[in-house]
């Protein structure tokens, strides 16, 4: 900590002498002394931002990276006029606490002002940025109708149209298009170190995008159920195979087969006996009549 501890002093510097020469050039131009008054109000907050700096400052030393980083937010809220310069202290703290694509965004938010800084901050702000994108990949949303909230694996990064890259880690991550709690689109990209990625979210005019998360589709009723079958078919004609045939006394003489078998033979011999009877008859007198006709 002691090799980034004294940029952050001179940052903390820089802010002091920005108030310094603000208040200097407004006593060599003063007015009337009711012009003073917003400059006095304005005062308050640059002193108040400046305590807050210092509070994060000393935080970041002692290792509490998180509560520093609040109070450099704070400082930032106080007094907008600094917040660009104090993006320097959060990309420090940022990195301090492992989160590089934090960091570098950070850094790319100091240098991105317009306003006059120090040579040797900007330099080492390009450097710490070449050297973080270097095991970081870029990811680039073109989506250009406003409001919607981008989250890249779960953490909100911005909302739409987004005229810059996001920092990310290598690897595969899931973005989504958010419109309150109503997800608009949702994809997952895999990003190189290095190198850049670009999402290109479709939307139709109902606002469901071409990966949306639509809820299961209701299902149908069921047909109604057929007609019971018949638990068991009926018996068929006679015994079973398998069952003992029914006793003499169970069916009626006429329904067995010797009954029919003697009735037949009975039939074919009283017919043999009328045939040979009238055969007999109509032997005459005078001759033998053999009985086999």
């Amino acid at each position: 900590m002691t090799t980034s501890a004294s940029p952050f002093l001179i940052l903390f510097g820089l802010l002091l002498l920005s108030g310094t020469a603000q208040a200097d050039t407004t006593k060599s131009t003063a007015g009337p002394p009711t012009a003073a008054a917003p400059e006095a109000g304005d005062g308050g907050a640059r002193a108040a931002a400046r305590e807050a700096l210092a509070d994060g400052n000393r935080r970041l030393k002692a290792g509490d990276v998180a509560a520093a980083i609040e109070a450099y937010q704070r400082a930032q809220t106080l007094y907008p006029p600094a917040a660009p310069k104090i993006e320097f202290n959060i990309a420090k703290a940022e990195e301090a606490r492992g989160d590089t694509p934090a960091a570098a965004a950070a850094f790319e938010r100091f240098l991105a002002q317009g306003q006059d800084l120090a040579e040797d901050f900007r330099k080492e702000a390009r450097n710490e940025l070449v050297r973080l994108a270097a095991g970081l990949g870029t990811l680039q949303v073109d989506q250009q109708r406003p409001g919607l909230s981008i989250v890249v694996d779960g953490q909100a990064r911005g909302q739409t149209p987004l005229d810059h890259g996001l920092w990310v880690r290598p690897g595969r991550h899931v973005v989504t298009l958010e419109q309150g709690d109503r997800v608009m689109f949702r994809d997952s990209i895999e990003i190189a170190a290095g190198a850049s990625a670009r999402v290109s979210p479709v939307l139709s005019r109902e606002g469901e995008g071409n990966n949306p998360v639509s809820p299961p589709p209701a299902l149908e009723p069921l047909p109604p159920a057929p007609p019971p079958l018949l638990s068991q078919p009926p018996d068929p004609v006679g015994p079973k195979p398998d069952e003992p045939a029914a006793e003499s006394g169970d069916r009626p003489i006429w329904k067995r087969w010797w009954f029919w078998t003697g009735v037949a033979a009975v039939a074919a011999a009283g017919t043999a006996t009328v045939l040979i009877l009238r055969a007999r008859d109509d032997c005459p007198d005078t001759a033998v009549c053999h009985n086999a006709l």
